[in-house]
Order: C-alpha cells, then structure tokens, then sequence
C-alpha cells in the first residue's frame, strides 16, 4: 500500500531511486539515493529510513575517498624511498575517482612535490 503525500494529503508517494552526483574534498561519484515523489503535487520528499540510507552511502563514500587520500599522501611523504613503478601504483589510485591523472615521480607535478615547492 502507498503511503499518502505528507505535503499535500491528496497524492500518494512512489519511491524511487536514483543517481545522485556528489562531490567530496574535489572528488565526484554518482551515488545511489532513495526518495519518494507524490502523484499529485510532484513534491520529492524522503522519510528517516531514506534520509538514513542516503546518508550513509555518502559516509562511506567519504571514507574510501579519505583512505585514499591518506594513501596518497603517504607516497608523496615517502617519495624519496619508493620505486619508479611503486610511485605509479601509489600516484594512479586517487585517479580511480576522477581526481588526479596517473603520474611518476618524473613529471613536473609529482617532481614539484618531491622537492618540497
């Protein structure tokens, strides 16, 4: 049974999913989002069990992008210590999420990086 629009009282909600492009620390990922929309009004709303979902898709999102992060910065503190080939591994994760292209030690960015500038 369909819950009636807590809005307008005269439609009833249809829920729905979706995706949803976010962005966190300058990285964007289309997430998945729950929400409810009223046959009559069009008013999008999302009850607590949504609102919970939708958030925690995006905690989680936020900590995979922070782990990577974290992973990042770790190689470009380390980066005197690592190989030409473990500076490409560690330098290509963040790219997964759209963030930072696939880089060496030997390009201008990473150099800059590793010279402290």
């Amino acid at each position: 049974m369909k819950e009636p629009c807590l809005i307008c009282g005269e439609g009833f909600l249809t829920e729905l999913h979706s995706l949803t492009l976010c962005e966190y620390r300058g990285f964007e990922k289309e997430l998945d989002t729950i929400y409810s929309i009223c046959d009559s009004c069009k008013s999008e709303q999302a009850d607590a069990r949504q609102t919970k979902y939708n958030k925690q898709n995006f905690i989680e999102w936020q900590q995979e992008v922070d782990m990577l992060i974290k992973k990042w910065t770790n190689c470009v503190d380390n980066l005197d210590q690592l190989t030409k080939e473990e500076c490409r591994y560690y330098t290509a994760i963040p790219s997964e999420y759209g963030g930072w292209q696939v880089t060496n030690r030997y390009d201008p960015f990473v150099a800059n990086l590793y010279r402290g500038i």
